[in-house]
């Protein structure tokens, strides 16, 4: 069992959590009811001096930067179906979607099936297959997510449109380009209108298309370019190591009020500044508390220009980082999709243990949330936190979203004040509290990268098991050496720290260098200090190909073949690293 002397000092914690309060967050997220906080506008300004404000008064070190960045906002949208019979029916375009000429697009819309997420995971999944949209204006279920998008645009779609699966028509964002675009990468942005209908409509417009020719005209406009809005860092000093800091964080900007989604994060991040900065003197370690823009109307600008801007203080000197998003929220009790890496599960479940006496259910973050450091090589613990019980959800009828703790209200206009509780809120507030204190004063890191070593191996022998089915052959036995001999080395080094043969500076630096090679290899496929795109990423995402061998010919199973085997070279070759980096650091 793995030991982190120092990690858990109980009556420290408690005087901590003595110390929250509902009247700093609640008075934040009271005063978000007035304000629209749309990326760059005045409100969201507004929202920002609010924050600034506060934290001027507390007495919390802060700086406030105006960065800038491509940002799109949805203005204007409508269809109107031009036959069978001439009806205007209610669209909404979401972010990055293209504006079409003022006249709009007009197209024959066909029907192509798909489905609604079941759950979280699938909310960003694909699951189009082969169709014929060539020239035509695509229909399917779904929220419009970037895979979908690009993979319906490739096939030669002019428009498409998105069936939501409630009454609500929920807001969101096309573009799979993580942050500001670069030269090369804003080649993948969008190039066609997007628009998304409610359920009942969606519906009626399935049964026309199944009766026969359906023809319809969109239109679409946004307001799309460089712009400059605010970021604020506050940062808690720690006293021993101050260099060193955990990084926690979340987005100012909405759709409409957006009090679940996300003032209440908003709200716990200005009440985690104001307890830690009041029980600063007990801090090893620093804490830097972040409120980012261009999250919904920029696909994390504002995270991903602070992971860029300052790139080498962050390899050299995070810790860790945390999200907030949407904790805190109605009906909101379980902590059963509790996103975090595989690394911090068990200090995590232990810390969500004592903090609310449950046991947490995990799962693997989503490539969303301003984990715009991933790239990095930063663990990482939670984005979504508390979230209505399965049961209740199935009871009430909800369908998977992407925040509010489950409540549908996600990116609608019903996200208002009642979204929010009071006791959920404090709630998770212990919990983030508990966990930041741990990761801030332990001696030695909490995080186990034998699980993410092992996670990892797991995923690889699935890897390979497709490619067989498939009858691909790539030799996958260097790579499960490399796994082998990489937990034989963890295992070494573990004891080592259990046993207090070595010493936690000494560790530490090792773990450190361990998350920068390990978290990478994990969840990009892109180069350190790049940003992988808003697509899902599984574990080992150098191998994803192998998840498509079994829809492909043999003609393009040779070029698959070919990605393969590189894919599983980077994966043998970066473990191999991880194993040296081990070794050298046990010969010191």
């Amino acid at each position: 069992m793995l030991q982190f002397a120092g990690a858990v000092d109980r009556d420290a914690e408690q005087k901590l959590l003595d110390t929250l309060s509902i009247d700093e967050p609640w008075g934040l997220i009271e005063a978000f009811t007035q304000w629209v906080r749309e990326s760059t506008t005045d409100d969201e300004k507004k929202s920002f001096d609010y924050i600034e404000d506060r934290l001027k008064t507390l007495g919390v070190s802060y700086q406030r930067f105006e960065p800038e960045m491509y940002i799109s906002l949805p203005k204007k949208a409508t269809m109107e179906l031009l036959s069978p019979e001439q009806k205007s029916i209610r669209v909404k375009t979401i972010s990055f979607s293209a504006s079409t000429p003022p006249e709009g697009i007009e197209a024959e819309v066909v029907y192509i099936g798909g489905a609604q997420a079941t759950n979280v995971e699938t909310l960003f999944d694909s699951n189009i297959g082969d169709v014929d949209v060539k020239g035509k204006i695509s229909l399917c279920e779904g929220f419009g997510m970037p895979s979908k998008i690009s993979e319906l645009e490739k096939a030669g779609a002019v428009a498409q449109i998105y069936i939501n699966p409630g009454q609500n028509i929920h807001d969101g964002m096309a573009s799979p380009v993580w942050g500001s675009p670069g030269l090369e990468n804003r080649k993948g942005m969008p190039g066609l209108p997007i628009v998304s209908v409610n359920n009942p409509d969606g519906c009626w417009l399935v049964e026309q298309c199944q009766k026969g020719t359906v023809k319809a005209r969109v239109m679409t406009e946004l307001d799309e370019g460089w712009k400059t809005a605010p970021v604020i860092e506050a940062t808690i000093p720690g006293s021993e190591d101050p260099d060193k800091y955990v990084l926690v964080h979340g987005h100012v900007d909405s759709w409409g009020i957006g009090i679940g989604d996300n003032a209440v994060g908003d709200a716990t991040l200005l009440e985690l500044a104001r307890v830690f900065n009041e029980h600063k003197g007990g801090l090893k370690r620093t804490l830097k508390v972040a409120w980012w823009t261009g999250h919904s109307t920029g696909r994390y600008a504002g995270s991903a220009w602070y992971a860029d801007e300052f790139a080498r203080d962050l390899d050299e000197n995070c810790i860790a980082q945390v999200n907030i998003d949407s904790p805190g929220c109605r009906g909101a009790t379980s902590y059963e999709d509790v996103f975090v890496m595989p690394e911090s599960e068990a200090f995590c479940t232990k810390a969500i243990e004592d903090a609310m006496g449950k046991t947490p259910a995990f799962m693997r973050p989503l490539r969303a949330g301003d984990y715009s450091f991933n790239n990095i090589g930063i663990s990482s613990f939670y984005m979504l936190l508390s979230t209505i019980p399965a049961e209740e959800k199935q009871r009430m009828g909800l369908y998977p979203v992407g925040g509010c703790g489950g409540n549908i209200a996600w990116h609608t206009e019903d996200d208002v004040l009642d979204i929010a509780d009071k006791d959920n809120l404090i709630n998770d507030l212990k919990v983030y509290i508990t966990s930041l204190r741990r990761v801030l004063n332990c001696n030695t890191h909490p995080f186990d990268y034998r699980k993410t070593a092992e996670r990892m191996h797991g995923a690889l022998k699935q890897y390979e098991d497709k490619a067989n089915k498939a009858g691909v052959s790539v030799n996958f036995k260097a790579a499960h050496a490399e796994f082998d001999g990489l937990q034989q080395a963890l295992e070494g080094l573990y004891q080592k720290i259990d046993s207090g043969e070595l010493d936690a500076q000494k560790a530490n630096a090792i773990l450190h260098q361990l998350a920068r090679q390990l978290v990478s290899l994990d969840n990009t496929t892109q180069p350190r200090f790049y940003h992988d795109p808003a697509l899902p990423r599984p574990s080992l995402p150098a191998l994803l190909v192998a998840n498509d061998l079994a829809d492909l010919d043999d003609f393009e199973k040779k070029f698959a073949q070919v990605d393969l085997r590189q894919g599983v070279n980077h994966v043998a070759g970066s473990i191999r690293q991880s194993r040296f980096l081990l070794q050298m650091s046990a010969n010191v």
